[in-house]
């Protein structure tokens, strides 16, 4: 469920604002305020998320990766989704944040 949020463009379902806006969130330094922010989205649009506490489902990032740091969305501490690489867009406009 978490993956295709991430691969969904936002308002791209009619009738909601379901999907990540990944343009606006992965092309600046992230912060605290941020990853908050995709954690509010995430409950917002997907409601069986909104039972999970802030230590179930956080936003991680791993800053041993040469030249750059990757985000993460993690999942009971065991699971972890990479923010960027969730991106099943094949028209052309594919961007990766992160240099991949």
């Amino acid at each position: 469920m978490i993956r295709h949020w991430l691969a969904t463009r936002p308002n791209s379902y009619l009738g909601g604002p379901y999907g990540f806006n990944q343009h606006k969130i992965l092309l600046k330094p992230m912060s605290d305020n941020e990853a908050d922010q995709i954690l509010v989205e995430m409950k917002e649009q997907m409601p069986p998320l909104q039972h999970l506490s802030d230590d179930q489902l956080m936003v991680t990032r791993d800053p041993n990766v040469t030249q750059s740091e990757k985000y993460y969305i993690t999942l009971n501490g065991s699971i972890h989704i990479e923010l960027s690489e969730v991106n099943t867009d094949t028209s052309g406009d594919n961007f990766y944040a992160y240099g991949q």
